[in-house]
Parts: C-alpha cells; structure tokens; sequence
C-alpha cells in the first residue's frame, strides 16, 4: 500500500493541478457560453497530450514502485479491499443522496442547458450559493460520457487521496512505514468516510483539500520549499471553492502557518501575499454571483442563514461539544442511546442551564442519537473512543514535538471552533468527516510513540471489524443486501441493484421517509408529456426542490430515444434569482406545467 515518498506527494500534486483545470475551465467556458460536451472533450484531449508531452520531455524520470514488503501488510490489503469495494458500488449505483436529487445534480442539468453556471431562476438558493466545485467535476464526467455513471467517483477519489496524504504527514512526524499504513488504515475505515466516499456529497471533497492543506504547512515548516505555499494556496481556494466548512477547518491551519510566517520566516514573507490573491482567484466566479444575490461573498445572509447558531456564548459552545460528541457514542442498541446517552446528554444540560433541544442552536427536529448505516448519520464511535483515549495520552503522558502539538491543536480547534459556530444538526457528523480524517495522523504517531505491539494489533483488529458493516451494508447503496434493525431484531433482503432497474435505484433514499411509489408517477407524467410531443416544461416548485433530478433524467432519456433536446425552467420564482436571468423567451414555448409537492401535478398547455 505505501509507495515511494515521491509518488504519494505526486499524487497530491496532480490531484490539485486536475482541479484547477476543472475550476479555471469550466469558469471560462461558461463565460463564452460553450459548455458543452464537444468542448469539455477538446479540453480533456488537449490536457491529456500535454501531460503525455510533458511526461515524455521529462529528464527525471523517476521509477515509482511499490514497496513489496508493505503490500503483503494485512492492513494494507484491508485498505485495498475497502478502496476496491467501494470503487465497485460507486459504479452499481446512480446518485441517490437527497441533496444530490435536490440541488447538486439539479444544478449540473440546468448548466448543461443554458451553457454557463450563470445565475437562473430558482426557489432552492442551494443551487446557486453552495461551492460549485464538486459538481463542476460531476459536470465534466458527465459530458465526456454523457451521463451520471461516474458522479460518485469524485467522492470516492477524495477518499483515495485523503488516505494517501494522511499517510504523507504521519511520515512527517516520524513514523515508520507500519504507522504510516496504520493511519491510513484509520482513515480508510471511518463509518461515515465509507459511506460518503460512494455518494455525491461534498464532505469528503472539502477533507481532501484540507489534508492536502494540513501536509502542506507542516512539509513547507521543515524544508522551506516556496514550492508548499504555493500548493497551500491552491488547496486553500480549491477548498472554499467546494464547501464552507473549509473555513471553519482550515482556519487554524491558516493562522499557523501566519504565526509561523511572522515569527521564523520574515524573509519569505512576499510569497505568502500569494495565498489570498491564489484564493479570490479561484473563488472569483462564485463569490461574483453570490455577491449579487445575497450581497456575500459566501452567499449567505440574514434571509437564507439557517445552519449557524444564533446565540453564541459558553453555555451554547458547551451544549454543541457535548451533543457532537453524542452523535459519536452511538451504538447499535437504541435503548442504550436513549436511555444512558441521550439521558446522560439531558442532564448534563440540566447542570449548564441550557435545553438540549433550544431552537437558537439547534436546527429542524430536535436533539437525538442515531445509530444507521446512512451517509448523512452513520457515528464514528470506535473511532471517536481511540481518539479520547489518544487526547488523553498526548495531554497527559507524551510530549509532543513542537510541530506535532501544533497539529494536534489545530484539529481540537477546528472541532470547538465547528461547535462553536454550527447549529447541531443530526447530520453533523457529515461535516465533522474532517476532523476525523485529520486526526488519523496523531492517533498513529501516538500508538507508534507507545510501543504497545498488542494494544496496537487490537486496534487494527477492531477496526477492520467494526467497519465491515458499513462497506457491505450501506443503506443507500448496499451492496451484500439491505440492512434493517428492527425492535426485536435485524431483518435481511437483496441489494436494491438487484431488485430495480438504474433508474428506481435514483428514489432509494426517498422511499425511506415515504411510502408513495414516486418513480411510478414521475414515469407517468414524463411518458405523457412526450406523448404530447411537448419539448419545453417549466418546474414549479416549493423552496426546496424534492426530486427534480430523477424527473429530469427519466426526462431527458425519454426524449433522446426520440431524439429531441429538451428545455426546462423553474416557474413562480419569488426570489431575486428571477430578477437576475432573462427566460422570456424559453417561457413562451413552455408547453407543460410540472408542480413538485406531495402529489405531483401536470398541466399540460
């Protein structure tokens, strides 16, 4: 599994150097209005000859191998296996996570039609101020092969590359290559990693620039290479450009690295005027389009804020920490985590004077402890246990070297900063993918630190265990069989791909929470509006969207077996997205009224 030094952080480089062809590109294709599926393979073919050009002219051309000893590493193998299996599922299944049948991959069609990622009317804000990188790569992927069969590898991509580099800085703080595998290992089995590395969530995409960004400050402190700062920026923006968390994750990184800049490294002071001007670079398109319909660079303001507490002292800080960490000591018996944990949480709330359930710091559906093999709530508990009992070691009983307390303390503030900032919400533990990634380095340079060789092979052993569930029995995707904990006991049938066709396995996720057969009926009114002959609908919709994608795509299947284009508008848009877009002219050939509520609607003009 570990390779040459060289190659690992080649990796890292030419992970950076893809995405910003993708950011700078699709930018500026948009610009023109040519995004489109002849441009985005001319683009590809010519950045795939350069880089043969390149490769062919180099001088060093190094020999990059696997180290034989260490892929006969069990550890290894089991990271394989989990890198393999997930690969597998990423392709069985179409996209299928809520948001991504609400907004991600909604936005990706409406780009594809009008050519641009301009601003276009919409009732779902999701769609225009969230950090379009991620989908900027769905878009790519799913010109050049016209449709959404990869969309979930960028997720599981982010994984790959998330394990390498934590491997990269365990090297850094002087482990051997045995704890550089075991924090790999670590990373590669968090439950909630495994379930977002198959999805199109964007948790894991943010993870990999912030590991990147991470391995960065620490490389550039010990070999003074300008090169680092350099990949620092690009990660940086790259980050923000993906999703907001980046800021409250990257922050201690980014004043690290200033302190250090001030105080040991004056003289190269002029390179880090780099970062910010590399950053709004990136970020320069969206931060655009945000600023004109919500006056934030970040798009968010006090109409459309509903993800940040709105109250924050010491009281608020302790209650999220707490309720963080909750999510995190799930088990798969509720009564445990109804009746102790939860019970426990109450109380300790009770001692602070503060509901566990105040709506100023908690979002829609109160204060609970989930236990699921769901991408949105699946708890990290061994994970989070081998990482007190670290906390506790590295406070208490191991000197840390300078640069090691420094990480260790970025990562605790990220986690105190995210609670300090966030509502609690029960996905929080999504977002809370990046503080776990980044503490598989210290947790493996701590146990190599121990020189415990049992406790070490425990560890291992339980981690391999305790994650297996969560590769084979993932509740959206699974790929053994669906998984249900019932009162009194576990029941078991097929895997959905085995049981529906490409385009059911889009409605698995909400078939969860409802019992109507919205495939059936979606497929209904899309078999009737072609039977109308009728090319252009217009979407009416409630603030948030539902199940527009899967429509959209039955859709647009239905008419390339006719071979027709068809165009789409969002209709009674009652926000300054409409004021921003002109779509007279695609309004007055609208045919069909589709309205998205509990029963779907078709009008037909």
């Amino acid at each position: 599994m570990i390779v040459r030094n060289n190659l690992r952080e080649l990796l890292a480089w030419i992970t950076i150097f893809i995405f910003t062809i993708i950011a700078a590109s699709t930018e500026l294709l948009g610009f023109f209005n040519i995004i489109n599926h002849l441009t985005i393979k001319l683009l590809w073919l010519v950045v795939i000859l350069i880089s043969i050009l390149i490769f062919i002219r180099s001088k060093k051309k190094q020999r990059y191998i696997f180290i034989k000893k260490e892929i006969k590493n069990f550890q290894s193998i089991f990271i394989l296996l989990i890198i393999l299996i997930t690969f597998l599922i990423s392709l069985i299944y179409p996209p299928n996570t809520l948001d991504a049948m609400s907004y991600h991959m909604t936005r990706i069609m409406h780009w594809i039609q009008n050519g641009n990622v301009d601003i276009y009317p919409t009732n779902d804000f999701r769609e225009l101020i969230m950090g379009p990188l991620p989908e900027y790569v769905i878009l790519h992927f799913y010109l050049l092969i016209n449709g959404d069969h990869f969309s979930n590898l960028v997720q599981w991509y982010s994984m790959l590359v998330s394990c390498i580099t934590v491997s990269l800085i365990s090297k850094e703080f002087g482990c051997d290559s045995k704890f550089q595998i075991f924090s790999a290992l670590f990373c590669a089995t968090i439950p909630m990693g495994i379930m977002q590395s198959t999805s199109t969530q964007t948790d894991y995409i943010a993870t990999m620039f912030l590991v990147i960004m991470a391995y960065t400050v620490i490389k550039y402190i010990n070999t003074k290479l300008v090169k680092y700062i350099f990949l620092f920026s690009l990660s940086l923006g790259l980050g923000i450009l993906t999703k907001g968390t980046v800021y409250i994750f990257g922050f201690s990184f980014c004043i690290w690295l200033g302190i250090y800049a001030l105080f040991k490294d004056l003289k190269n002071f002029r390179y880090y005027l780099l970062i910010p001007v590399i950053v709004v670079a990136i970020n320069i398109g969206q931060f655009s389009r945000n600023i004109i319909i919500t006056n934030n660079p970040i798009g968010l303001n006090e109409k459309n804020n509903i993800y940040t507490n709105e109250i924050i002292n010491f009281k608020t800080l302790t209650s999220n920490l707490i309720r963080n960490s909750g999510l995190n000591l799930a088990l798969p018996k509720q009564s445990i985590n109804l009746n102790i944990t939860k019970k426990g949480i109450d109380l300790l709330h009770d001692k602070i004077n503060i509901s566990s359930r105040d709506t100023a710091t908690t979002t829609v559906g109160g204060y609970y402890i989930p236990f699921s093999f769901y991408e949105s709530t699946a708890p990290n508990t061994l994970h989070f246990v081998i990482f007190l009992f670290i906390a506790y070691l590295l406070t208490f009983k191991q000197k840390l070297p300078q640069n090691h307390k420094y990480y260790f303390i970025c990562i605790i503030f990220g986690y105190v900063f995210f609670s300090l900032i966030m509502k609690w919400a029960i996905q929080n533990n999504r977002h809370l993918l990046s503080f776990f990634v980044l503490c598989s380095p210290i947790v493996s340079y701590s146990l190599f630190k121990l020189k415990q060789l049992k406790l070490n092979k425990a560890i291992i052993i339980c981690l391999m265990i305790y994650s297996a569930p969560y590769v084979f029995f993932n509740k959206s995707r699974p790929l053994i069989g669906e998984l249900k904990f019932n009162k009194q006991s576990i029941s078991f049938s097929k895997p959905f791909y085995l049981k529906q066709n490409r385009e059911q396995l889009y409605y698995i996720a909400y078939n969860f929470f409802r019992k109507k057969n919205l495939y059936k009926l979606h497929l209904q009114t899309v078999r009737k509006i072609a039977k109308a002959n009728c090319d252009t609908i217009a979407i009416q919709n409630p603030k948030y969207n539902g199940m527009v994608y899967p429509f959209l795509a039955l859709l647009i299947k239905e008419f390339e077996s006719k071979s027709k284009d068809i165009k789409y508008i969002n209709l009674n848009v009652t926000n300054n997205s409409f004021l921003k877009s002109d779509n007279e002219k695609i309004t007055k050939k609208v045919c069909a009224i589709v309205e998205f509520n509990n029963n779907m609607y078709l009008i037909l003009l």
